[in-house]
């Protein structure tokens, strides 16, 4: 009898033992499963961080050049009659007197980089403006010149005086800066 026990009490241990091993190595499969999803996982998570970047990037480059575009182009020496046309219909707008109107000279400035060895020259076409509106027309008439759509425009100088005819008008004369395509190494 103790035989057969001894027998069944084996074949108990090796039934466990064989349960133990299978169990283990069920263990191992699920693991070394559970790693590589995990591996593929961040696989895929690296791309979708690096889809979102450029997505992102995307963005930030949609909104530069639609912002861009808000801006007037540089004007061209060829084209001064335009943006003169621009300006005077402005003027006219507020009720601006366009006395004269004189292209002045282009001027050029050199601006230095701090981080680079290079200089970018700046030219500018300056005009005259003799004015005659009231002192809200003038204002109104300054303010608009950065809303151009021809050039960029600065103001130099101005000098306003009421007039001697017409204590409610303000006569003014005006020196304005167009910004001129910059001419680069090749002449362009």
């Amino acid at each position: 009898m103790q035989n057969i026990t001894n027998i069944t009490w084996l074949k108990k241990q090796k039934a466990l033992l064989l349960l133990i091993i299978i169990l283990v190595l069920t263990l191992l499969s699920f693991s070394f499963l559970f790693l590589k999803l995990m591996i593929e996982y961040s696989a895929q998570n690296k791309n979708k961080i690096s889809a979102e970047e450029l997505l992102s990037s995307g963005k930030r480059q949609i909104h530069y050049f639609e912002n861009l575009k808000k801006y007037p182009p540089f004007l061209e020496e060829e084209n001064l009659s335009i943006a003169l046309d621009e300006i005077t219909k402005n003027g006219k707008l507020f009720n601006v007197h366009f006395i004269s109107l004189t292209p002045g000279t282009i001027s050029t400035s050199e601006d230095e980089y701090e981080d680079e060895d290079e200089t970018d020259s700046m030219r500018t076409q300056s005009v005259i403006l003799e004015i005659e509106s009231t002192y809200k027309g003038i204002g109104t008439f300054l303010g608009s010149l950065d809303e151009l759509s021809s050039c960029f425009a600065s103001i130099n100088s101005f000098d306003i005086q009421i007039n001697k005819k017409d204590p409610t008008l303000l006569n003014a004369l005006i020196t304005i800066n167009l910004i001129l395509r910059p001419i680069n190494e090749t002449g362009l």
